[in-house]
């Protein structure tokens, strides 16, 4: 699949296409950038988790992110490691999925189900036809999302033209947000980067 035909052609992607680009996003390689986040706690109203994040990707699944206070996830093919609430990595089974949250950058590069499902609740529906937008200097497609009947809130994404990725997913209402400032697909990224020694 192409996924920068969109633009390129000059037409519009339909809702079914742009999802499809959408899925496809994991298998865009490699990719390296920095994210902000805002992830309010909706159920305990506590303060919002907000932040910035530095992140570099690899298929399969593999991911590094960093923040200010350092090295928080290192993900790799055999282990993956995991900041515990006293700022030590811990080792863990790659295979189990931790902290996939808005704080995440996984988040934007598989955001499916948030606008197709899951769990047998609806997805968000497209309230029209996705928008040309540029993004952190990158061409996109933006779409204002209606709420499901289950939520209360609807959402706005940025999709990437070229690899799919979601460049923003913003929840106005809720003040929720995650959001590229740079991003950087198809990198060369030192597999050394997704392996930690202590």
């Amino acid at each position: 699949m192409d996924l920068g035909a969109g633009r390129a052609s000059g037409a519009t992607p339909s809702w079914a296409q742009l999802v499809g680009r959408m899925a496809a996003a994991q298998g865009c390689g490699s990719a390296r950038g920095e994210m902000r986040y805002r992830d309010p706690d909706l159920h305990d109203r506590r303060e919002a988790r907000t932040g910035t994040v530095r992140f570099w990707y690899a298929t399969p699944n593999r991911w590094r992110l960093e923040d200010d206070a350092g090295v928080r996830l290192v993900q790799g093919p055999e282990h993956s490691y995991h900041r515990d609430e006293k700022g030590r990595l811990q080792r863990r089974s790659p295979d189990v999925l931790y902290g996939y949250d808005l704080t995440h950058p996984a988040r934007l590069f598989d955001a499916t189900d948030i606008v197709t499902g899951v769990g047998g609740f609806d997805g968000f529906v497209p309230a029209g036809a996705p928008v040309p937008v540029e993004a952190i200097g990158r061409a996109a497609w933006e779409v204002r999302l209606e709420p499901p009947p289950h939520k209360a809130h609807g959402a706005t994404i940025v999709v990437d033209d070229a690899t799919g990725v979601v460049l923003r997913l913003a929840a106005e209402a809720v003040g929720a947000l995650a959001e590229m400032t740079s991003f950087e697909p198809g990198v060369d990224v030192d597999p050394a980067r997704f392996e930690w020694d202590g």
